[in-house]
C-alpha cells in the first residue's frame, strides 16, 4: 500500500499534518507500506529540513518537472492519495487529515490484501 502526500512547508495544514502521518508511517511499519511526500511549489533543503526537524522517517520528495502534479490532477495542499496493493488508486482526501485517527487507520488497512 502507497501513501502519497503533496504538500509545502509554506501551507499550515500541511505542517499540522505531518505528526499524524508520522504516526501513521509508525504504525504501518510491520507492513508493507511506503508512504511518500511530495513537495508541491517550495524548497527541498526547506522541506527536508521540516520534515527532519518534525520526525519524519518518511520520504521528502520534489517534483521539478510538475509531471507529477499534473498526473493526480492536484489542486492545492495538503492532498493525499492512497493506492492499494494491486496498485490501484483507491482514495483522495483533499486538506488535512488526522491520519492517526481509527478512521483513517482504518481506511489503510483496508487496502491490503487478506491473505486467502
Amino acid at each position: 500500500v502507497v501513501f502519497v502526500n503533496f504538500w509545502a512547508t509554506w501551507c499550515k495544514p500541511c505542517r499540522d499534518e505531518m505528526p499524524s502521518m508520522e504516526a501513521l508511517n509508525r504504525a504501518m511499519a510491520d507492513k508493507p507500506f511506503q508512504m511518500l511526500s511530495i513537495i508541491f511549489n517550495d524548497d527541498l533543503d526547506m522541506a527536508k529540513s521540516f520534515a527532519e526537524r518534525q520526525g519524519a522517517t518518511f520520504p521528502v520528495l520534489s517534483n521539478p518537472s510538475q509531471k507529477l502534479t499534473q498526473a493526480y490532477m492536484i489542486t492545492g495542499v495538503p492532498e493525499t492519495f492512497l493506492i492499494d496493493s494491486d496498485g490501484i488508486l483507491r482514495q483522495k482526501f483533499i486538506g488535512p487529515y488526522d491520519w492517526n485517527s481509527r478512521e483513517m487507520r482504518n481506511i489503510v488497512l483496508g487496502l491490503f490484501k487478506t491473505p486467502k
